[in-house]
């Protein structure tokens, strides 16, 4: 195996974060030969699915639930275990992680306790320079290669623009300090922002013995469940869809919104009826923006909105007295005991990298980020990178995971981003020339310019076209397009005649990362022998939870027939 990498560079990297997607980094590129080392600040590996008191740390709640059901939340070539729930907790999650590091042998590699406190740049060398600082307070200086910034795109939290915030008398807390649903007791809570953070939250505080909780909000919202039509809801996508709606999208892309818009909100208004004329997804609120919105999935938010037992309300302009808010729509809310502030986080990479690295640096844009709103600028929360993952100027040896999000999975989807970094950085696929990365990057940053003028997004760094998602796996060596869904490849034809039952599980069936470690292309990421009974396995548990919920619901028509007397 070559000591050299893409660009004659050597093959010791640096990883930094041993979270879901660092976890990944460190197992994909020790398998492809490199020198590995990880770096982690905290005293455990899984990042924020391990749930901590600590008021520093971002993290889950204890008791939150994914949103991701476990066949789409897997490693490609690590199921999670067969007695895990559809949908597991985060303290399962965080013990996949643990199982999946002992299974590959990781944790060699990772030098838990250990914080970055600088990164800088040797030109002359074509090294990077990284200092840590172990617990006992030692410092060590390290030389490497090649760099994996791994810490994700949610650092620093991001307050609510309210004036007057600061003047009031009750408790400020952003969610990633709010670790204590318990001390909320007997107190009226204000919430800002809807999304996943706050569904989860206003869950805790309700279970906690909140007396009543306001939801505020200045958007309209979709809120989906985790089972529709009797699947996961991640199972209701398959991909087929997914070839159909790319080619829609690229021929007619208003079209392909409007249809998917359709969709979703139809999906919610036949499993949430009662919220198609709720007050929170209709009236004077701003519309979310139909090229970049994320559904938020809770199974409780809308029966509590429904009840009452939490009141949508509209967003806050100024506090006005020591416990009161002004709204938009001019309501006063009196006696608010805490405000938690949902209002996520953003990146920030200036603490560690030198300006020449950070790819958030207006200064390295080519109009300095002058065309985004304010805000945008301010909090750093748009990368500039190639395919929203390599750095623009240093391609070869630098490289950040986390800021490009592609539905439904995000530990998946890295964990394909990292096989087919693996391959570019290991010199298996020809890289892509500076002019070409410069104007990908280039094209991403005008159409998100352009998306803007249409309101806010929910994450800068969505990529939910099948071009994207087609190039991932071209540059991984997965295969998977050229053995499903594409007439015009010799092995698609051979999988469909020779395998036909198994092809059309592919196209029609759960979107299994295990697809991706299924077929031997001759390069690329290593296969995996027990990737198609993994498939087998996540299509027949979408079998049994069907036909358990066809069965729930013919028993409940039953029941309701009984009730009305139709039935003696």
């Amino acid at each position: 195996m070559s000591a050299r990498g893409s660009n004659g560079l050597g093959k010791s990297i640096c990883v930094i974060g041993a979270g879901a997607f660092g976890l990944t980094a460190v197992k994909n590129f020790v398998e492809e030969g490199f020198e590995v080392t990880c770096f982690e600040r905290n005293s455990y590996i899984g990042g924020l699915w391990h749930s901590t008191l600590d008021p520093t740390q971002t993290s889950t709640l204890i008791g939150t639930v994914s949103n991701v059901s476990k066949h789409l939340a897997a490693y490609s070539d690590f199921p999670l275990p067969d007695d895990y729930p559809l949908y597991p907790s985060a303290k399962q999650i965080q013990d996949y992680f643990e199982l999946y590091a002992e299974h590959f042998n990781l944790n060699k590699y990772v030098q838990l306790s250990t914080s970055v406190i600088s990164i800088t740049r040797d030109d002359e060398q074509r090294r990077w320079i990284v200092t840590t600082k172990s617990s006992d307070g030692r410092s060590v200086t390290h030389m490497f290669d090649r760099l994996i910034m791994a810490t994700g795109s949610l650092s620093k939290p991001r307050l609510p623009d309210v004036a007057g915030l600061n003047d009031f008398e009750g408790e400020v807390v952003h969610s990633q300090n709010f670790k204590n649903p318990s001390q909320y007791a007997g107190q009226t809570v204000l919430v800002i922002g809807a999304g996943a953070t706050s569904a989860d939250s206003i869950g805790h505080l309700l279970d906690a013995g909140a007396v009543k909780v306001y939801l505020s909000h200045r958007r309209k919202f979709v809120v989906l469940p985790r089972i529709l039509r009797g699947k996961a809801l991640d199972h209701n996508v398959n991909i087929r869809l997914a070839i159909i709606g790319g080619f829609i999208g690229r021929v007619m892309p208003k079209v392909m919104l409007k249809l998917r818009s359709k969709m979703i909100e139809g999906w919610q208004n036949e499993v949430f009826p009662g919220l198609k004329d709720h007050p929170a997804l209709t009236g004077a609120r701003l519309s979310g923006n139909p090229e970049n919105s994320i559904p938020l999935i809770s199974d409780h938010l809308p029966d509590l909105l429904l009840s009452g037992k939490v009141e949508s309300v509209q967003g806050i302009t100024h506090i006005t007295g020591p416990n009161s808010v002004l709204l938009t729509d001019g309501t006063t809310l009196d006696n608010i005991d805490a405000i938690i502030c949902c209002t996520g986080a953003h990146v920030d990479f200036s603490a560690l990298l030198p300006p020449s690295a950070d790819p958030t640096n207006p200064f390295l844009a080519p109009d300095g980020f002058a065309a985004l709103p304010s805000h945008y600028r301010d909090t750093g929360r748009v990368p500039l990178l190639y395919r929203g993952i390599i750095s623009l100027q240093y391609p070869h040896s630098l490289a950040f995971l986390g800021h490009t999000l592609v539905l439904p999975g995000s530990t998946s989807v890295n964990d394909l981003i990292i096989m087919g970094l693996a391959q570019l950085w290991g010199g298996k696929f020809p890289f892509p020339s500076q002019t070409e990365m410069q104007s990908e990057a280039d094209s991403f940053y005008a159409s998100l310019i352009s998306t803007l003028k249409n309101g806010e997004i929910a994450h800068a760094g969505i990529r939910s076209d099948l071009a994207f998602s087609r190039w991932l796996h071209e540059v991984a060596g997965t295969g998977l397009f050229e053995h499903v869904g594409s007439w015009t490849s010799w092995r698609c034809w051979k999988l469909w005649w020779s395998d036909r039952k198994f092809y059309k599980m592919l196209l029609d069936g759960v979107m299994s990362p295990h697809a991706w470690r299924l077929f031997d292309m001759g390069r690329g990421r290593k296969v995996w022998s027990g990737a198609r009974e993994a498939v087998e396995k996540a299509n027949a548990d979408m079998r049994v939870l069907e036909e358990r919920e066809r069965q729930r619901l013919q028993d409940a028509k039953y029941m309701e027939r009984v009730r009305e007397g139709k039935i003696g």
